[in-house]
């Protein structure tokens, strides 16, 4: 059902991706949404302001509010996109730089730099797809495969 995403009084609403609206009569609780919708996270309508803001599976979704259901890797790229805005965050650990290729390299040295350099983001990349939900939104914002482990 597509709909406006303005909260009413009486229902509550629920935005997925791509703008469908979910309307409920009755209040549920988070996690009666999330049994439905794995690897999602409840948020509020101020989610790309404040990506680390999710509603807790505990909590009650009260009628005349609105929420939105996001996909938990968007809320992952919001709040890398967030902390690469804003470069003092105190969660940033700085990793060793890798050494930059030597002139007239040969070709295996470029596939090792290449592997040398996606070696971080792909462990890391591997620790998210291993965790539960449960998990994975609690440590989703960290940047480095250390912090996360």
């Amino acid at each position: 059902m597509m709909g406006s995403i303005a909260s009413e009084d009486g229902v509550l609403k629920l935005v997925h991706p791509r703008r469908y609206v979910e309307i409920h009569r009755q209040p549920v609780t988070a996690a009666e949404i999330l049994k439905r919708y794995p690897r999602h996270s409840v948020t509020r309508p101020d989610v790309f302001e404040y990506p680390w803001v999710v509603v807790k599976p505990e909590s009650v979704l009260n009628l005349g509010k609105v929420f939105f259901i996001v996909p938990n890797y968007t809320l992952y790229k919001l709040m890398k996109a967030h902390r690469e805005r804003n470069q003092d965050s105190p969660h940033k650990k700085e990793n060793k730089a890798t050494p930059p290729l030597r002139q007239n390299p040969t070709l295996n040295q470029i596939r090792q730099h290449e592997d040398e350099v996606a070696k971080a983001p792909k462990a890391l990349s591997y620790i998210h797809a291993a965790l539960s939900d449960l998990v994975f939104t609690r440590i989703m914002a960290y940047d480095t495969t250390y912090e996360a482990w």
